[in-house]
């Protein structure tokens, strides 16, 4: 994908780079869609890895509180020190933050298309103005 043209005044410049990220902007928004959804896949196993290990965590705990209230302190404990839990609760973050980031990823080149649409809108209008008055002026040189 080109960059800005480096001559903005001159019509066919800024035609080839609308026309380079018109075409190239939804193929790029689709790759980041698309791992976006492998990353919700991602998340959603690493989330049902969380729960297996805080339900063997929490199994695998001490039961020697007298009480409810205190043997559910002695799980909340297990959960807390266990490496595994530990583990797969920093995946679970991890794939969060990559998750928020490629969203706004996909924000920003959603909003760079559409200002790219805009701006070859007023491109289009700016040469058809162009165009007419041209027409207009030859005519006036006929009659």
């Amino acid at each position: 994908m080109t960059t800005t043209p480096t001559s903005p005044t001159r019509d066919k410049d800024m035609t080839d780079y609308l026309y380079d990220v018109l075409r190239g902007l939804p193929t790029v928004i689709g790759g980041v869609e698309a791992e976006q959804a492998a990353m919700v896949n991602l998340l959603r196993e690493a989330k049902a890895n969380l729960e297996d290990a805080e339900l063997n965590a929490t199994l695998t705990a001490p039961q020697e509180g007298k009480n409810a209230e205190a043997r559910k302190l002695e799980a909340q404990a297990a959960l807390a020190k266990d490496e595994t839990v530990k583990k797969f609760k920093k995946e679970v973050m991890q794939i969060e933050a990559e998750i928020e980031m490629n969203e706004a990823e996909a924000k920003s080149k959603r909003h760079e298309f559409q200002a790219a649409l805009a701006l070859a809108e007023l491109h289009a209008a700016r040469i058809n103005a162009m165009y007419r008055n041209q027409e207009q002026t030859q005519y006036k040189h006929l009659v």
